[in-house]
């Protein structure tokens, strides 16, 4: 199925001393569960140079540095992909593997003593044992947004006992980590498969999910808390936790500004 991706952000920047930089995450990346036909990042105004390259885990990365004044910047991250039919998410592959977990995604006590807990009397098999610790984060951190904030870590959300689908993954993570597992974050729009097969627009919801690195085999992915094949999934970056594929990073020395995310949406085409 050929899918069309829209995704509009507004930046209005009230105040820049020196510079401000611009790097957007917003380029889908080919896998075999979705390929890429056609992806463009229209900004207006125009006239800023953007620049094309990757980061270290193999994620398209685009770049500007914006003229030091007030302005207010539309972004539009356009796409168009074939998507494979899937009964679970897409694993992105990193470049690099993410290796030693950051602060975001360190297991605490608390999360350790639970991962061995949930995942006790489970097959050793690695993908066995992500399956059991997605299920058991499914069923005991239920979905409250006023529980955690963006900046909210594994062992925060834990100890909230609540959280957002970026937390789960979060604690996912962690868990794996805290058992030895090569776990990772991966970013991007979760979307009504059924909406999608009758051709209507749908909301692209952002999302978080888990990719498990596995040597010899094709990476795994797991959605803690959804339910098999009532969504599509398009990816767009991976990671060692949300800092790493945050789709708009925004820096500049003295800068004031504020970030606006429109709606996205998507819509199978011919």
């Amino acid at each position: 199925m050929r899918i069309r991706l829209c995704d509009h952000y507004t930046v209005s920047i009230d105040r820049v001393s020196h510079y401000l930089e611009i790097a957007a995450r917003l380029r889908p990346k080919t896998t075999a569960a979705q390929r890429v036909q056609h992806a463009q990042l229209v900004a207006e105004p125009a006239g800023h140079a953007w620049h094309e390259t990757t980061d270290m885990f193999g994620n398209h990365l685009a770049r500007a540095r914006l003229a030091p004044h007030p302005m207010q910047l539309r972004l539009t991250a356009l796409s168009e992909l074939d998507l494979a039919p899937a009964e679970v998410p897409p694993a992105l592959r990193p470049t690099v593997q993410p290796g030693a977990p950051d602060p975001r995604t360190a297991p605490d006590g608390a999360v350790a003593s639970y991962a061995r807990r949930v995942t006790r009397g489970v097959p050793a098999e690695p993908a066995a044992v992500l399956r059991a610790l997605a299920e058991a984060v499914a069923q005991d951190i239920p979905d409250d947004p006023r529980a955690t904030t963006i900046a909210t870590s594994a062992a925060g959300a834990f100890a909230a006992g609540a959280g957002v689908c970026q937390d789960r993954a979060h604690i996912v993570i962690a868990a794996a980590h805290a058992l030895g597992l090569p776990a990772y974050y991966i970013g991007g729009y979760r979307l009504a498969a059924a909406e999608l097969a009758a051709g209507r627009e749908t909301i692209a919801i952002p999302h978080a999910w888990v990719g498990l690195t596995r040597p010899g085999a094709a990476p795994a992915a797991l959605d803690p808390g959804a339910a098999t094949g009532q969504h599509s999934y398009i990816a767009l970056a991976c990671g060692r936790s949300f800092d790493d594929v945050q789709p708009l990073r925004i820096h500049g020395e003295g800068a004031r500004f504020r970030t606006a995310r429109a709606r996205a949406t998507a819509r199978a085409v011919v």
